[in-house]
């Protein structure tokens, strides 16, 4: 038989699909109907339609390849070891749930993040998982190198990760890689900004991959699974596709932060001891989990709750991080921090101290974000400069965002600290214990929540553009705002609520929805529904005039709502009435007192 005409695999990776691990907690609740049965072409396809009709779902289900949609979608699960499906060649092999699938399944946000810290220590490259040609060279743990790699060089950018870390598949490998790095680096210092770097960056990436596929291009092994017709160009596109979706797995552990200004990525500093504790105990070379059978590596390895064992399972390291934490958040809530030091003197296991203490550190990672909003505050030019170059990146395709949903609503939030004197500003997005954005904010929610003296404001943000914004964003903005509006009413709050949608350009057919629901009153959301659209352009002005207002406040804010709702407006068209919108958004300073 001869050899493939493909290339082999060159770096290791975590799953494109699904990209994200927060996808896959309901995509298994999909997935279990399937526990226990023949996993076959039939089952498969059963699969996949569920996965199609399932309103949580992002990506597609193909017509041409219905039934490997099914297999390519439980790559991620497979991988973090909460299923085991038949060994490829067996007959009649069923999909079967292990033990850390089952109580994954029901998992709060909190306890995901130590289960998937559990899950991801165990990924390593080679294992009974991976059968490409190329996968048998490899001897390398993720999680470990990733923590070696970052207390090494502090932190690193998407385009590193892409070339230099996921291409090292040796553990022995790692010093010469990090020498590399380092050059890498002092070159492009000496680069000229702009233009020169620009190519220079460009250029070493394409050397870099012939390079690393040098055998196979020198064999003839071009063929490319991706598609496509460039060998290189495919390649690296890949190896950044594989870094985005890694970067998000290592960040779901709570060990790894992105730090949005320069988008790289850094170890947590309040998680640094777990994990110097997992690279000592660990270290980067996979473990002789890999001699056993496939089944007892899916089950018994992969799929045991209980392992790897965790610097948090200690007793005494239990004790060292609580009452350390505890003297943090007493400070800033000393009933809350009480009340918790209550509960853990008196837990019965470890698993309850244990849960205790995660409940202490999503605290202080409240404190973390409240402190945030106070800094954006202290220096408000300088605050505005870097949320409009933020932006800028987020709107750039020449730019390497990581999660680019995640930072324009994080963005969002930061902009809307800095322009008012809100009660409260509460980002919905999910934060870390250094206070950076993790993941957006949950479907049945505004991405952030605003209290004022006079008014309520949930804000609403997408990065979709055309019918697809009109198609995923007109119902659910709608419905976050009118149940906003209902549970305020409920508790006899008469504050007004307000709605505002921001996007890069708003589709026309938006405009319209919410023109149209905002003239007309709502028996079960309890009123008309106001929700003002706005493109991003339209919203920096509106920051920049507010700011500039020489008595800004929220007053100024409620009225500038209740003019561009005001009955004469909603006399308007619709498109004369978004024109307006415009206007004197970027007009408050002037218009509104």
């Amino acid at each position: 038989m001869s050899e493939s005409k493909t290339s082999r695999s060159r770096a290791w990776n975590f799953p494109t699909s699904p990209r994200s691990p927060y996808k896959l907690q309901g995509e298994l609740q999909l997935l279990k109907a399937f526990d226990g049965r023949v996993w076959d072409k039939n089952t498969q396809l059963e699969f996949a339609k569920s996965l199609a009709n399932y309103a949580g779902f992002e990506g597609n289900v193909s017509k041409e390849e219905t039934a490997f949609s099914a297999r390519d979608r439980l790559r991620g699960p497979r991988l973090m070891g909460f299923i085991c499906t038949p060994k490829r060649g067996t007959k009649d092999g069923k999909l079967e749930f292990t033990e850390v699938g089952k109580l994954f399944l029901n998992a709060t946000e909190e306890e995901q993040e130590l289960i998937l810290q559990r899950q991801i220590a165990k990924v390593q490259y080679r294992s009974h998982l991976h059968n490409n040609k190329g996968f048998e060279d490899m001897n390398i743990r993720p999680l470990m190198l990733m923590i070696k790699l970052l207390l090494e060089l502090g932190k690193m950018s998407k385009e590193e990760i892409a070339l230099f870390a996921l291409t090292l598949t040796d553990y022995k490998k790692f010093d010469s890689v990090v020498s590399e790095i380092k050059l890498y680096r002092e070159i492009v210092s000496k680069k000229k900004a702009g233009l020169e770097r620009k190519t220079f960056k460009k250029d070493y990436a394409t050397q870099y991959v012939n390079k690393v596929y040098e055998d196979d291009i020198e064999s003839g092994r071009t063929k490319l699974r991706e598609g496509g017709k460039d060998f290189s160009k495919t390649k690296l596109q890949t190896l950044k596709d594989y870094a985005d979706s890694s970067i998000r797995y290592l960040r779901a552990t709570g060990l790894f932060t992105l730090l949005p200004h320069g988008q790289t990525l850094a170890l947590t500093k309040a998680k640094i001891d777990d994990s110097m504790f997992l690279l000592e105990k660990y270290g980067t070379s996979v473990s002789d989990k890999t001699d056993v059978d496939y089944e007892d590596y899916c089950k018994n390895y992969l799929g045991n709750p209980s392992l790897p064992v965790l610097r948090i399972d200690n007793t005494d390291d239990q004790e060292r991080d609580f009452t350390k934490m505890y003297q943090a958040v007493k400070q800033s809530d000393s009933i809350f921090a009480d009340k918790l030091k209550e509960e853990f003197s008196q837990a019965k296991s470890s698993v309850e101290k244990i849960n205790t203490i995660v409940r202490l550190e999503k605290k202080i990672t409240e404190i973390q974000v409240k402190n945030e909003a106070k800094n954006i505050r202290v220096d408000f030019d300088s605050s505005l400069g870097d949320i409009k170059q933020i932006f800028e990146d987020i709107a750039s395709r020449d730019k390497d965002i990581v999660d680019r949903p995640l930072m324009y609503e994080w963005n969002t939030w930061r902009s809307m600290v800095l322009i008012n004197d809100a009660l409260n500003v509460q980002g919905n997005y999910h934060a870390d214990a250094d206070g950076n954005p993790v993941s957006t904010a949950s479907g049945n929610m505004p991405d952030i929540l605003c209290e004022y003296d006079s008014f309520w404001l949930g804000v609403e943000v997408t990065l979709q553009s055309g019918m697809k914004q009109y198609e995923t964003e007109g119902e659910p903005i709608i419905r976050h705002i009118g149940k906003l509006q209902k549970s305020r009413v409920d508790t006899d709050d008469n504050r007004p609520v307000f709605g505002l949608f921001i996007a890069e350009r708003i589709n026309p057919e938006v405009v319209s929805h919410l023109y149209s629901v905002a003239s007309r009153k709502s028996q079960v959301y309890s009123g008309k529904v106001r929700i003002l659209p706005i493109e991003r352009q339209s919203f920096v002005q509106l920051t920049e005039s507010a700011l500039k207002h020489p008595q800004f406040s929220n007053k100024v804010f409620l009225n500038f709502f209740e003019d561009v709702f005001s009955k004469d407006n909603a006399e308007l068209g619709e498109l004369d009435w978004f024109n307006l919108v415009r206007q004197k958004a970027a007009e408050i300073h002037l218009n509104y007192h």
